[in-house]
């Protein structure tokens, strides 16, 4: 009985974790909130690392199930100060779907931001499917970015 109940609370945390909103590492030196739309992909292993005079913001992009098919997309990027006004927004090119087939581990992702940002202030990361099925898709096609 003990076993029966262990599992539903492991379970219970283990949807509420992969539903909600995730704050990535606490050693970062700005937080980074992923945000898991009804996607595909999986978004993992982030790190900012101090780069000459800007920060490169990198981590891993993977399919969440091995057998899914994921159509192209992009990662969208916002930086907020504290008072929750944007920074700095942006995209990572284009991430084929054949990529993430054919990588096992995922496909890397890295893009810059400035190097002085507050204290306070903190990144939203977020996977995009690209509008058309064989050209990338630019940033500017959104009307007003999900991760608002």
């Amino acid at each position: 009985m003990k076993t029966l109940k262990l599992i539903a609370i492991k379970l219970f945390l283990v949807s509420g974790v992969i539903l909600s909103p995730k704050i990535a590492n606490a050693e970062l030196l700005y937080p980074v909130e992923i945000i898991y739309q009804p996607t595909q992909v999986r978004i993992s292993n982030i790190r900012i690392e101090p780069q000459s005079d800007q920060l490169l913001l990198s981590g891993t992009i993977k399919r969440r199930a091995y057998n899914s098919n994921v159509l192209p997309g992009h990662i969208d990027y916002i930086v907020f100060d504290v008072n929750d006004q944007v920074v700095t927004e942006g995209a990572v090119n284009y991430s084929s779907s054949l990529s993430l087939r054919r990588l096992k581990q995922g496909a890397h992702f890295s893009f810059l931001l400035p190097k002085e940002l507050d204290e306070g202030s903190y990144i939203r990361i977020g996977w995009n499917r690209n509008h058309s099925m064989t050209q990338p898709s630019q940033v500017t096609h959104h009307k007003k970015s999900p991760l608002l």
